[in-house]
């Protein structure tokens, strides 16, 4: 389980460590034994945001290579679509007793400025665990989804 105070009036962000993918770091000439380069950073939870998308400034600070160009729908988009440099990248969250990692994780990306954050953390992601908002205790808690219990024979 993973617990995040959200004061009233503040935005729920949640610690993520971001790095290189695997296969960019092996491609991009860092051998596997190697640490590739990574750092804890803010991501803000957005369950309106249908895929991750990462801080332009943090994706080059990461030396991430852009892969691609995809169309995403923004809050300022309109009805329309913006295009935006995919990234590939590795994501983790630290739970209280264990570690989310997915080494490979596209993520679009933004220029969110000084927003106090370095990336939305979307449903692409979010929807791998039970999220609980307790708006009057102002916390959100993120739980892995429990085993499916077995039914003991008699």
């Amino acid at each position: 389980m993973l617990r995040i105070d959200v004061p009233r009036g503040q935005r729920p962000l949640i610690k993520v460590i971001v790095g290189r993918s695997a296969a960019q770091s092996v491609l991009g000439g860092l051998s596997a034994p190697q640490r590739t380069p990574s750092t804890t950073a803010d991501f803000l939870i957005d369950t309106g945001a249908s895929h991750s998308v990462i801080d332009l400034g943090l994706a080059k600070k990461l030396a991430l290579q852009p892969m691609s160009q995809m169309p995403v729908k923004t809050a300022s988009s309109g009805s329309g679509h913006v295009m935006s440099t995919l990234f590939m990248a590795s994501l983790s969250i630290a739970f209280t007793d264990t570690l989310y990692s997915s080494p490979m994780v596209p993520l679009g990306s933004q220029d969110f400025g000084n927003h106090g954050f370095h990336g939305l953390l979307g449903m692409d992601i979010l929807s791998h665990f039970i999220m609980t908002f307790n708006g009057p205790a102002n916390f959100i808690e993120l739980r892995w989804p429990a085993a499916p219990s077995k039914k003991r024979k008699r």
